[in-house]
């Protein structure tokens, strides 16, 4: 299926969110794959299940954050200067018809090293076989 996204972030330092991505998207095998919206060569890939979800990002640096429902997850940054591992802490996952909210944390131990809100927003999703 395809469609269009819009992806918001939000976290303390920008309140009012900023859209990190605006345009198409796919979503195929359940995996829902759209780009950057200032950079289309960045692309991101989320899974989302009643257990986690799974967001990678693509880029210069390849991210990949799982967020477990049930427990704490992983956080992957491969860099060209190395790799960063960091856990996860999921702290909210909540979806509607066209729109599906995930707030997280990112820590290092027990010291939090981000938290962010992703706001996936989705509208005119069409089967690509029509």
């Amino acid at each position: 299926m395809e469609g269009r996204i819009r992806l918001t972030q939000f976290t303390a330092e920008m309140p009012r969110g900023t859209v990190l991505a605006e345009g198409r998207a796919r979503f195929s095998d359940g995996i829902l794959s759209y780009a950057e919206k200032e950079d289309n060569t960045v692309r991101h890939e989320v899974l989302f299940t009643p257990e986690e979800i799974v967001i990678r990002r693509f880029g210069e640096t390849v991210t990949e954050i799982i967020l477990n429902t049930d427990s704490r997850g992983t956080g992957t940054v491969h860099t060209p200067y190395g790799l960063i591992e960091m856990e996860t802490e999921l702290l909210r996952y909540e979806t509607e018809q066209d729109k599906t909210t995930v707030e997280y944390r990112l820590m290092q131990g027990e010291q939090m090293v981000l938290q962010q809100t992703f706001v996936w927003e989705w509208k005119g999703t069409t089967d690509e076989q029509n």
